[in-house]
């Protein structure tokens, strides 16, 4: 179906004999050869999902788009960051975008969607409880 470039790797976006679901395949990986099929394959536009962050400090004075659709960061002052920005994008791959998001720690703070607000908030009580010993 295609190739994307995912922090600094190749990968092939097709099907697996058999699976009826897009996958990825690190190009760098693949052993054999790859077929393409011999008919015409018109492809569905990628599903995405919604995401919201705000970020600040050294990442919002660095920042650049870093998800599949992103839209221009937006500022959006708080009262413990003055410099802070929202960011309202698309993913394509949830895995792919938490870790990312989680590679902005501590400057990051998801807004949506509700159940990776409520996952980041569990990594922020483990976090606490190791390194503070505080239970959350």
């Amino acid at each position: 179906m295609g190739l994307d470039w995912k922090d600094g790797r190749l990968y092939l976006i097709g099907y697996k004999l058999g699976k009826t679901y897009e996958q990825s395949f690190r190009i760098d990986l693949i052993v054999g050869d790859v077929q393409v099929l011999p008919f015409k394959f018109v492809p569905k536009p990628p599903r995405t999902y919604p995401i919201s962050f705000r970020v600040w400090g050294r990442i919002a004075k660095g920042y650049s788009k870093r998800f599949y659709q992103e839209d221009e960061p937006i500022p959006n002052p708080c009262d413990r960051y003055p410099d802070a920005v929202l960011i309202r994008a698309q993913t394509t791959n949830c895995f792919w975008a938490k870790r990312r998001l989680l590679g902005y720690l501590p400057f990051v703070e998801v807004v949506e969607p509700g159940w990776l607000v409520k996952e980041f908030g569990e990594i922020a009580q483990e976090m606490v409880a190791i390194y503070f010993g505080v239970e959350g």
